[in-house]
């Protein structure tokens, strides 16, 4: 299973990577969101990538192991719409979202 944020893709990061080490994968089933991944996973014998942070949510009913590889690459943004810069709510969440994910 692939998670296509960008809608219905069959082939995403995973496989590009997968590419570069001489491998493949056969994905039967694309979804727009790792919820739905997470909760289809629950209830299939399907098997996806999913990041570690929030696969551990599911620890309770879903089995996780770590790649046999490095997958590298990630970057996480934060965005908002300029008028609300200097807003104290969201300067608060951007400095809380900065100390979750330098920590």
């Amino acid at each position: 299973m692939l998670v296509s944020t960008s809608g219905g893709s069959f082939h995403g990061y995973m496989d590009e990577h997968l590419e570069q080490l001489g491998r493949m994968r056969e994905v039967v089933l694309s979804v727009q969101s790792f919820a739905l991944a997470a909760e289809l996973l629950c209830s299939s014998d399907y098997v996806s990538t999913l990041p570690s942070r929030f696969a551990s949510r599911y620890a309770d009913r879903l089995d996780t192991f770590e790649l046999p590889f490095r997958a590298g690459g990630f970057s996480l943004f934060a965005a908002w719409h300029p008028r609300n810069h200097a807003d104290p709510a969201i300067r608060w969440l951007r400095d809380a979202l900065c100390t979750l994910y330098t920590a």
